[in-house]
């Protein structure tokens, strides 16, 4: 990402000041490897700075920030009220632009990690219709506040992640955002690789228009690999390009994938969030819901929770059925229907000894008698029993029974296995989540099937496996449940012990983060109290304060932070079962 030379130069003239602020870093979040001294780089640069250029001709010659006082001032003078938002990552840029646009008479402020006021007392001074009508923000602003009352959005840098500029874009493209269209402006010199990034990345993966989804991990790797392959070796134009429309083709494949999940019904249950057990476990194990699934869902829950309701079978091919419900199961349903505001989306509360007819399918989208209630993952009754599950802690699922052609896995002999799924997840200093299978042969041959194997069975069995509905009829299920058993104590001991070893590094990470921030404390501690000394020295009373202000707002941070960390080393787990059930494998 490119920042201003203008702005880069005069950053490093300021630091070689002694006068000058140099506790630049913002810690309003840690990162252990943060807080580090210059590398000899930057020092040389702070160090030559002024034979680098000429400050005064850079500022005369910054195409970059002519083009934006010129579009900026054009447009306010066509909306004087309208409130704008620029971002850029770095301060120096940031704080370069707040004096050049206040100096040309456009009205602005800056919000970083060192603004004095707190970012929504920023925000709230540019809401006002008095306000400033530009607010430069970095990275702080673009995660958890809300700039809906801006449409215009400024990209002073690019930042190669595209997972960057969505979260910036969220901030103004939500829910309470009253224009009928945003504006997205990007500023880049052309012919650089910003340039190119824009034209072979952005601008090919829509990035701008379409959302990204849950891809933010997996991006986040091809961008540090792009990185990595753009700056460690001089390249041309050419092979700049080559290698960012790899990464381009990378990201799209994966954005692919992830959209042809979500068109295979909004069927997967990371877009319905209401399903457990065995539904969650097909998302788990990357399997589709199927309309069973949600049949044996609702079957399972009422059976349990409201005896008496009535699910009369007209035709089991096709999972239709005329459902009648307890007054007490209406009753429950219907406050949740209030409450959700799902009214006019199911009859099933209708009070009277009502009948209705129902079909249990996986579809969204369902066109044919009117007079049948489609009951898929989004229905109101699935959203009900979800959200009582949730309640009661209660568990309702049955085993799964799935069958594999052999041919679709190696190394497995035919007959019938028992399987366990568990999700182990933590919650620290580093957020942990892992499934864990285990697996045992009915047929007692006390055959070791380790992790890695366990695994590729389940998963396998999960893609391309089919449902096995006679299984309570051809095996024996008192030994599957033994099996199953053996499988859940195996699964928890292990948990046990894997706790115990994430929790020392838990600790051993904890101390390391400790240890880095408070030998940064120290180090601008001792530069602010020097600082301070010479600002006595001399008589200058307001600087002295305004030292003593930033001391005091290092020493909040810092501690606020070690509070963060002490709170990190109690983790905080879960093992949930995710599924069980049987594998038949002819």
């Amino acid at each position: 990402m490119s920042s201003s030379i203008a702005a880069a130069l005069e950053s490093w003239i300021k630091r070689r000041e002694p006068e000058s602020d140099q506790c630049e870093e913002d810690i309003g979040y840690f990162d252990e490897n943060q807080y580090e001294e210059p590398g000899p780089l930057l020092k040389e640069l702070i160090e030559h700075a002024s034979e680098l250029g000429d400050l005064e001709t850079l500022y005369r010659d910054d195409t970059k920030y002519k083009r934006l006082k010129h579009v900026l001032t054009n447009h306010l003078r066509r909306n004087p009220k309208e409130k704008i938002i620029l971002f850029a990552y770095f301060k120096a840029t940031l704080k370069y632009l707040e004096h050049r646009l206040v100096a040309d008479g456009i009205k602005c402020i800056l919000l970083t990690g060192e603004t004095s006021l707190n970012k929504y007392d920023v925000i709230n001074k540019v809401k006002a219709p008095s306000g400033p009508n530009v607010l430069l923000s970095s990275e702080v602003a673009s995660e958890g506040v809300d700039l809906q009352f801006a449409k215009t959005l400024i990209n002073y840098d690019l930042p190669w992640n595209p997972m960057k500029i969505e979260q910036r874009i969220g901030r103004i493209d939500r829910l309470g955002q009253e224009a009928k269209k945003i504006i997205i402006w990007n500023l880049f010199y052309k012919d650089t690789i910003d340039d190119r990034i824009y034209e072979r990345l952005y601008k090919r993966l829509n990035i701008f228009e379409r959302a990204l989804g849950d891809l933010e991990p997996v991006i986040g790797e091809e961008i540090q690999k792009l990185t990595w392959e753009l700056l460690s070796r001089p390249l041309t134009p050419e092979e700049e390009e080559k290698i960012i429309t790899q990464t381009e083709n990378a990201i799209a494949n994966l954005r692919l994938t992830e959209e042809k999940l979500e068109n295979e019904a909004g069927n997967l249950i990371a877009h319905g969030g209401y399903i457990l057990h065995q539904i969650r476990a097909a998302q788990e194990l990357q399997r589709t819901i199927s309309s069973n699934d949600l049949w044996l869902f609702v079957r399972d829950f009422f059976d349990e929770a409201y005896e008496g309701c009535e699910f009369l079978c007209i035709s089991n091919d096709d999972l239709l059925f005329d459902v009648r419900l307890t007054d007490d199961a209406k009753y429950d349903l219907d406050n949740f229907i209030q409450k959700n505001k799902l009214i006019w989306l199911t009859k099933l509360n209708l009070i009277g000894n009502t009948k209705q007819r129902c079909k249990f399918y996986n579809k969204t989208v369902h066109h044919g008698n009117p007079n049948i209630e489609i009951i898929n993952q989004f229905h109101p009754l699935i959203r009900f029993v979800s959200e009582r599950i949730k309640q009661t802690g209660k568990k309702y699922y049955s085993p799964v029974g799935i069958q594999l052609d052999k041919s679709r896995i190696a190394n497995f002999e035919k007959g019938v296995y028992a399987f366990f799924v568990q999700l182990w997840s933590l919650e620290g200093v580093r957020d942990i989540e892992k499934l864990n299978f285990e697996v045992e042969m009915l047929d007692n041959k006390k055959k070791d099937i380790g992790a890695e194997q366990a695994e590729k069975l389940v998963i396998t069995s999960a893609i391309d496996g089919q449902d096995w509905l006679t299984s309570p009829q051809e095996t024996d299920l008192s030994l599957g449940k033994e099996l199953i058993e053996i499988c859940i104590a195996r699964s928890e001991g292990k948990f046990t012990k894997y706790l115990q070893d994430i929790q020392n590094e838990n600790n051993d990470r904890a101390d390391i983060q400790e240890k880095s921030l408070l030998t940064h404390q120290e180090k601008q501690l001792k530069i602010l109290n020097e600082l301070r000394e010479k600002h006595l020295r001399l008589g200058r009373l307001p600087l002295v304060k305004a030292t003593e202000g930033k001391i005091e707002k290092l020493n909040s941070r810092v501690q606020w932070q070690l509070r963060t960390i002490t709170k990190q080393r109690n983790m905080i787990y879960h093992a949930p079962d995710v599924c069980i059930g049987l594998i038949k494998i002819y």
